[in-house]
């Protein structure tokens, strides 16, 4: 006789994804990201925008002093996507996001999608 358990099925332990090195760019690890990835980057200013964060990521930086996303004034630093665990953004800064020129002109620095939903700790937006 087998004796089969219903429930709910564990998550998947999250991978951590380095950010300049193994991955190229912030966007190329989060292309490569679901729920329960951890995004982690190192200390830098990275010249970056239109980035896809994923339901369920974590980006976390080194340290908010540390770590500079810049969008150089030519669009929003994040779209966050729907699902049923929130994005994290941690430990960065934000720098000249903007959504000027577009057609929904709301949210510079991080918009969120239908249904999405982000934490943010320890980030200063400039």
């Amino acid at each position: 006789m087998a004796l089969a358990l219903l429930g709910p099925t564990p998550p998947a332990e999250g991978r951590t994804r380095v950010v300049p090195t193994p991955a190229a760019s912030i966007a190329a690890a989060l292309a490569e990201s679901g729920p329960g990835d951890t995004v982690l980057v190192e200390a830098g200013t990275y010249l970056e925008q239109d980035l896809a964060l994923p339901a369920g990521v974590v980006v976390r930086g080194a340290s908010r002093s540390d770590v500079v996303i810049d969008a150089q004034q030519s669009a929003r630093h994040f779209t966050v996507a729907a699902g049923e665990t929130p994005a994290e953004l941690h430990g960065l800064t934000l720098r000249n996001g903007t959504a000027r020129g577009r057609r929904d002109p709301d949210g510079g620095s991080v918009r969120l999608a239908r249904d999405a939903a982000v934490r943010i700790r320890d980030c200063r937006f400039e």
